[in-house]
C-alpha cells in the first residue's frame, strides 16, 4: 500500500511533468525539428506513464502508452511534427488529470483523441518511410521455415534474463507493464523461470520471486533496457547471439502447442533442457540474476568517475507552505536583529557591538538564502501564455506569432502564482482588441501574421514585464469618448494620452460594441490593476494609433523583506524602498520656503519636479531650516520628494496595514522598527499619481 505522503509526491511531481510536457509540445509547434524537445515530450511521457503504473493508474498507463508509441515514431523520424499532432497531443495532456481522478469519459473523448493520433502517425509514417511496394500484386508470402529472400540480418539476436529486485512488487512495480514495454521493443519466446517460487506458507506478497527471459531477434540496446526499467528496479543480463544461418527460425505456433498458450509465453523448468537457441536458461539457475561478470550498460560503469564539479547538484522537494513559515520567521529574525543592534548602539559596549554586527551579518545571509529558495522563473508562465495565444489566434483566425525573452528571469514565489491572470487578460485584449484581421492588415501595408512579443527584466528590486503588440494601438479620443459617456471623467478635465489611456483600467471600462465570450463587460483590466497593485507593482501603457500597443507591468522582486531608506517627516519615520531611490542631496535654500506645492530643480541641466511631503501628508508643524530631496524613481516618471531628515537604511520586514488604512493609497504597508516603534511605507508609484496633478502645475509655471 502506497502512504498519502508517496501519493502526495506523485501527485506533486505529475503537475511538474504536465508543464514540461505542455511546455515542450507548444516549444514544437515553434521548433518541429528540434531533436531535444522531442526527446523531452517522449521522456516526460515515460515518465508520467512509469510513475503511473508504479502507483497503481492502469487507465493512465494505457492511455499514456497509446499517446507514447505516436511520438515514439516522431522520436524515429518516420513522423513530422505539424500543427494537427500538437493540437492532438496537447487534448490528450488536459485527459491526463482526468485518468488520475479517475473521472469517467462519457462522451468518448479519449478514444477519439487515441485514434485520431494514431491514425495520424499511422498515415504519416507510411506516406512517408514504408518500404516500396513489390512488383508483382500478389500478396507477399514468407515461409519462416526457410531461409528469407532477403539479405542475412546485420544485428545479432540477443537474450534478455531479469528479475525483478526482491522488494519491487511492495514499491508497486507492475511486471506485465514491464513485460508489454519488451515486447514493444520487439521482444519474442518470453520464458518464466519459477524455481524460486517458495511454497504457500513462504510467500511475501510484497516479493517478486519469478525470473523471465526474452529473445530479441534483431538485438537490443542497454539504453533501451535502462528506459524499461526506469520505475522497476531489476537484475538483468544481456547475452549477444549470432543470428542462425538462413534466418533466426521461429515456430511461435509450436511453441504455443507446446506450452498451452497463444501468446508464445512458457513457464520452463531451471533443469529442463531447452530446444530453442535461447534455452541456455538453465545455466542461470536457481535464479536470473546477472553473473558478477556480466557488463553493465557504460553510462553505469563506476571506471572513470566524473569530476566532481561536473556532478548535477542534489535537490529537495519542500512543501511551499514549510517555505512561507521559514521566510515568517527569517522576517521575525530580521525584526529582532533591529532591535539587538539598536540596543548594542545605545550600550556603547565593543563586545556586544561586535556580536550585534556578527548576527546582523547571519540574518542578512540567511535572509538572501530564503528568499533566493522563493525565487521562480517566468518560464512556469510562458507555456500557458503560449497556449492562450495558439488557442485565441486559431478561434479568431488571427495567425499570430508569438515571442518572448527572458523567460529565466526569476520573481517570488507569490509574484508569479498571482501574476498568471493579470497575463492573461493582457494577452486576449492583445490578441482580441489589439490584433487586426488578416484582411485588415493586408489594407494597411502590415505583414499578415501579427506579432506579440512577451519580455521580463530585472531592473533594480524590480521586474519589469511587457506585452507588446504590432497591432492597431489605441485611438485616446475613443477611450476619452467613451469615459465620459460611463460617468467616469468630465467632459471638461483636461487629461494626457497616458493617463486617458489608464483609464482602460478603471471597473466597467470597456470599447467593445457588443459582449462576446471573450470580451465587453469590463472586468478583466480592472481585476488586471488590483491584482498588480495588490503585488505593489504597478502598470503603464504606451500605445500609438496604427502601430502597436505595450503594456508594462513593475514588480517587486518580492513581497516579504525589501531594503528601505528610514526618512523624517514632522517627527513621523516613513520608508522609501531603496529600489526606487536614486540620489539624496540637500534642497537649495531658494526653495526652502513653500511659496507653492510642487516645484522644480535643475539637477546637472536636467528638470526634475518635487514635492513636499509635508504638504501631502497635511503636517501642520513647522519645517526645518535644511531638508533634503530623495529623488525617486517609477516607471518613466522621476521626482523629488522633501523630507526633513535622513535616518539611514535598514532591512525592512513589510507587514500588511489593517483596512482602516486601505483609503491610504500612497501607504503600501508598514514595517516595525528596531526601538519598536512602527514606520510606514510609501507606496512611491501610487504617491506620484496623487502628486501628479502637483507636478503638472510645476511644470506650466515653470515654463
Amino acid at each position: 500500500m502506497m502512504s498519502d505522503e508517496m501519493v502526495e509526491i506523485f501527485h506533486e511531481e505529475l503537475r511538474e511533468l504536465l508543464e514540461s510536457l505542455e511546455r515542450g509540445l507548444i516549444d514544437l509547434q515553434v521548433s518541429p525539428d528540434d531533436e531535444g524537445l522531442v526527446n523531452q515530450v517522449f521522456r516526460d511521457l515515460h515518465t508520467i506513464k512509469g510513475s503511473g503504473a508504479m502507483f497503481g493508474f492502469v487507465d493512465l498507463a494505457a492511455f499514456i502508452h497509446d499517446f507514447e508509441t505516436a511520438f515514439d515514431k516522431v522520436r524515429s523520424g518516420q513522423v513530422k511534427v505539424t500543427n494537427e499532432l500538437i493540437k492532438l497531443g496537447l487534448a490528450a495532456r488536459d485527459e491526463i488529470p482526468g485518468l488520475v481522478e479517475g473521472t469517467d469519459d462519457p462522451d468518448g473523448v479519449r478514444e477519439e483523441i487515441l485514434a485520431a493520433l494514431t491514425a495520424m502517425t499511422a498515415d504519416a509514417g507510411d506516406a512517408g518511410d514504408a518500404p516500396p511496394a513489390p512488383a508483382a500484386e500478389e500478396p507477399l508470402d514468407l515461409d519462416f521455415g526457410e531461409p528469407l529472400p532477403e539479405p542475412e540480418p546485420e544485428t545479432a539476436g540477443a537474450t534478455l534474463r531479469f528479475t525483478l529486485t526482491d522488494d519491487a512488487l511492495g514499491l508497486g512495480a507492475i511486471p506485465s507493464v514491464v513485460l508489454g514495454e519488451l515486447r514493444d521493443l520487439g521482444g519474442t519466446d518470453l520464458k518464466a523461470d519459477i524455481s524460486r517460487v517458495p511454497g504457500l506458507s513462504d510467500l511475501d506478497i510484497d516479493v517478486c520471486y519469478v525470473g523471465w527471459s526474452m529473445y530479441f531477434p534483431d538485438g537490443i540496446s542497454r539504453e533501451d533496457i535502462d528506459e524499461v526499467f526506469m520505475f522497476a528496479e531489476a537484475d538483468w543480463s544481456l547475452e549477444e547471439d549470432a543470428p542462425a544461418e538462413g534466418g533466426f527460425d521461429l515456430d511461435l505456433g509450436e511453441l504455443a502447442a507446446e506450452n498451452g498458450e497463444e501468446q508464445g509465453v512458457g513457464f520452463f523448468a531451471p533443469e529442463e533442457p531447452a530446444e530453442e537457441p535461447v534455452a541456455e536458461a538453465p545455466k542461470a539457475a536457481p535464479a536470473p540474476a546477472p553473473a558478477p561478470a556480466a557488463p553493465k550498460p557504460p553510462a553505469k560503469a563506476p571506471a572513470a568517475k566524473p569530476d566532481a564539479s561536473a556532478e548535477p547538484a542534489a535537490s529537495v522537494r519542500v512543501p511551499a507552505a514549510r517555505l512561507d513559515t521559514l521566510m515568517d520567521s527569517v522576517g521575525e529574525l530580521v525584526t529582532v536583529e533591529a532591535r539587538l543592534t539598536e540596543l548594542a548602539r545605545q550600550s556603547r559596549d565593543a563586545a556586544i557591538i561586535a556580536t550585534a554586527e556578527e548576527v546582523a551579518r547571519l540574518a542578512a545571509r540567511l535572509r538572501d538564502a530564503t528568499m533566493t529558495m522563493r525565487m521562480v522563473p517566468m518560464r512556469t508562465l510562458v507555456a500557458r501564455c503560449r497556449r492562450l495565444i495558439m488557442g485565441l489566434s486559431d478561434d479568431l483566425n488571427k495567425p499570430v506569432e508569438f515571442e518572448v525573452h527572458g523567460e529565466e528571469t526569476e520573481l517570488d514565489k507569490t509574484v508569479i502564482e498571482k501574476l498568471a491572470d493579470p497575463l492573461v487578460h493582457i494577452l486576449r485584449n492583445a490578441i482580441d482588441h489589439g490584433m487586426e484581421t488578416q484582411e485588415q492588415r493586408e489594407t494597411t501595408g502590415k505583414p499578415m501574421i501579427g506579432k506579440v512579443e512577451l519580455s521580463a527584466v530585472h531592473a533594480g528590486g524590480e521586474v519589469l514585464i511587457r506585452v507588446k503588440d504590432d497591432g492597431r494601438g489605441m485611438n485616446p479620443d475613443v477611450i476619452r469618448h467613451k469615459a465620459i459617456e460611463r460617468g467616469l471623467i468630465n467632459s471638461d478635465m483636461v487629461l494626457t494620452d497616458s493617463q486617458i489611456f489608464m483609464l482602460i483600467f478603471e471597473p466597467g471600462f470597456s470599447t467593445a460594441e457588443t459582449v462576446t465570450e471573450l470580451s465587453g463587460r469590463g472586468v478583466g483590466m480592472d481585476v488586471v490593476r488590483r491584482t498588480i497593485e495588490g503585488l505593489r507593482g504597478n502598470i503603464e501603457v504606451a500605445s500609438k494609433l496604427g502601430e502597436g500597443t505595450t503594456v508594462t507591468l513593475r514588480l517587486p522582486l518580492t513581497l516579504a523583506i525589501i531594503d528601505g531608506l528610514l526618512i523624517e517627516v514632522d517627527d513621523e519615520r516613513y520608508t522609501l524602498p531603496m529600489s526606487a531611490v536614486k540620489e539624496i542631496f540637500e534642497l537649495p535654500p531658494e526653495k526652502t520656503l513653500a511659496s507653492r506645492t510642487g516645484d522644480y530643480l535643475d539637477i546637472r541641466g536636467h528638470f526634475v519636479p518635487f514635492i513636499r511631503l509635508r504638504t501631502i501628508f497635511e503636517c501642520t508643524g513647522d519645517a526645518p531650516t535644511e531638508q533634503n530631496v530623495v529623488v525617486v524613481e517609477a516607471g518613466e516618471s522621476r521626482i523629488g520628494i522633501v523630507v526633513d531628515h535622513i535616518i539611514g537604511t535598514n532591512q525592512t520586514v513589510i507587514k500588511q496595514v489593517s483596512k482602516l488604512q486601505h483609503s491610504a493609497r500612497s501607504i503600501s504597508g508598514a514595517t516595525i522598527l528596531g526601538d519598536g516603534t512602527v514606520s510606514l511605507i510609501i507606496d512611491v508609484p501610487q504617491l506620484l499619481a496623487q502628486a501628479g496633478p502637483l507636478v503638472d502645475s510645476s511644470k506650466e509655471a515653470a515654463a
